[in-house]
């Protein structure tokens, strides 16, 4: 376990002056290490976000970071609490998640496990919050068809996360009776402006016969072959969405900028990827983190420069997790918390991300505890 001081510094010991105490459960070694760092950074990020010249040692609560990797999720749980813990952010994996719930049917203090559709009755105070690609796709392709879009072609770089994102996408575009012009991968080598043009524009092929002069070819059964002539047409498109990383996402914007076929262009929630001038619309939605963005986000960029996009997702889900502990340790209940792009939207303790503009958000009631930030 890590104690960790609203001034940066490291507690050598236990025995400082805070407000509360909150317990964080992450593993720090293993296949989810990755994904608990960047959770660890999004939530520290946010917590010194919140410290401010002045800011007084009682003021904030204090973060005890405990190791899943190394000892049972439920085990850490208990010792969490029997230090004094006033709350807990995770466990992270499912099957701690599941563990702990076998073990606490109903939790001691407000707990937010870190995995989406973890529900809970009303009296216990278990929430969860997680990353829902499929989510987000679903609001995407809503909001889409809301807006008039028919005709929809995929941009995707080919690797399997986004391969399999992709094939969801489209099913569920079609599901919703669009129809996907083409869905293509960009090659892993070569130009980013052919590959652009492949989708802009489709390539028909006809075959004519050359011209023939009347003093030429007088052997009747002279064969004459035919000639292919290749023309390009744009194809029929509404938008585009695009499935890649922030650098081929950039590269993109500027091919795209480049070329006399100017379309939407919609991109999963992103609050980093570009938004290229000329063209017509970058339709990204951001994550809809609770702080205002642009010291986090500059922060996040400059310490971590070739974080993935899901890397990203999971910092702002650490980001998020820090402001609806902070509502949890209020008085009341979290009930609906109105975010910087959306609502975050309380569905028996399980928060689910509703996006501003879907048609399908919950007629919500107005927050039983404010906010923390505008």
């Amino acid at each position: 376990m890590r104690s960790l001081l609203i001034t940066g510094m490291l507690c050598l010991s236990l025995h400082c002056a805070y407000a509360a105490r909150i317990a964080i459960l992450l593993p720090q070694n293993g296949p989810w290490s990755t994904t608990a760092h960047a959770i660890e950074h999004g939530l520290l990020a946010a917590y010194y976000e919140d410290v401010t010249p002045g800011t007084s040692a009682g003021s904030l609560p204090s973060l005890e970071f405990y190791d899943t990797s190394t000892t049972p999720a439920v085990k850490l749980y208990q010792q969490a609490i029997s230090n004094g813990a006033e709350a807990v952010i995770g466990p992270l994996l499912p099957a701690d998640i599941a563990a702990l719930q076998q073990h606490f049917p109903h939790v001691p203090v407000p707990t937010l496990v870190l995995q989406s559709g973890v529900s809970a009755d009303n009296d216990n105070p278990l929430w969860s919050i997680g990353v829902d690609l499929q989510a987000e796709i679903q609001q995407q392709v809503r909001l889409a068809r809301q807006k008039g879009i028919q005709q929809l072609a995929i941009i995707h770089s080919g690797d399997p996360q986004n391969t399999e994102l992709s094939t969801m996408l489209q099913q569920l575009w079609q599901n919703q009776g669009g129809q996907i012009a083409i869905n293509e991968p960009l090659p892993a080598h070569g130009s980013l402006a052919s590959a652009v043009q492949n989708v802009l524009y489709q390539t028909e092929i006809s075959y004519v016969l050359p011209h023939r002069h009347s003093h030429r070819h007088k052997k009747k059964h002279h064969h004459i072959a035919p000639v292919a002539v290749y023309t390009r047409t744009p194809r029929r498109i509404d938008a585009l969405f695009v499935l890649t990383d922030a650098k081929t996402a950039t590269a993109l914007s500027w091919a795209l900028r480049r070329s006399p076929v100017n379309r939407p262009v919609i991109s999963l929630s992103s609050a980093w990827t570009p938004q290229a001038p000329g063209l017509a619309q970058w339709d990204v939605l951001d994550l809809p983190w609770f702080m205002h963005p642009d010291t986090l986000l500059t922060l996040l960029q400059t310490s971590h420069p070739e974080a993935s996009r899901q890397d990203f997702r999971w910092m702002a889900l650490g980001a998020d997790s820090w402001s609806v502990i902070l509502q949890l340790l209020q008085p009341g209940s979290l009930i609906t918390t109105t975010a910087r792009t959306g609502v975050l939207f309380n569905e028996h303790h399980a928060l689910r991300r509703v996006f501003a503009g879907d048609p399908t958000t919950p007629e919500s009631p107005a927050p039983s505890v404010p906010p923390v930030r505008p």
